[in-house]
């Protein structure tokens, strides 16, 4: 795996390409430098390290949902919005990380699911699925927590696992 990681750097240094095709290979090789920390964490740390970042990143997501609150039209009086509210706030994320869907699995209330259909990172982070499956789940799951504790987030796609998309469902539970 680690030759892997190196000959896909090797390609994105030499990419003499238009700005927005180095901004990129700036992101590819940060998510390949990613996975690659993650993978030897791993080795190094086992369960427990993985178990500590998740904390981390579970924490630290929560500071975030009041900006993006706003950004996305949720009142800051809101304190536990429905699904319909929780999907905008992650539409707005996911705008803005260049993950794009098409449409909405279900929509509701007590429901928003979704399959994202590009990820700028799947491809470097297919060397360490982790990443996804636990950590960013992690942030997903801290973001959603914020703003409404009854709330559950379940993943059921990865492209970084090979599927061709990448599904999550979070539903209100009472």
């Amino acid at each position: 795996m680690k030759q892997e990681i190196k000959d896909r750097q090797e390609a994105r240094f030499r990419n003499k390409g238009n700005m927005r095709q180095r901004h990129k290979a700036w992101a590819e090789n940060l998510a390949s430098l990613v996975a690659l920390m993650v993978v030897i964490g791993e080795e190094v740390g086992g369960e427990q390290f993985l178990r500590k970042v998740e904390e981390a990143i579970f924490e630290g997501s929560k500071l975030n949902v009041e900006r993006h609150k706003e950004a996305a039209g949720i009142a800051e009086t809101e304190t536990a919005p429905d699904c319909v509210a929780i999907g905008r706030l992650l539409d707005t994320i996911d705008d803005s990380l260049a993950n794009f869907w098409n449409g909405y699995i279900e929509k509701s209330p007590k429901v928003f699911e979704k399959r994202i259909v590009t990820c700028p990172v799947a491809e470097a982070f297919s060397m360490a699925p982790v990443v996804c499956e636990r950590i960013i789940a992690s942030g997903l799951k801290g973001y959603v927590k914020a703003l409404h504790p009854k709330a559950q987030v379940h993943l059921t796609e990865l492209m970084s696992k090979g599927d061709d998309a990448c599904r999550y469902r979070i539903e209100i539970m009472e």
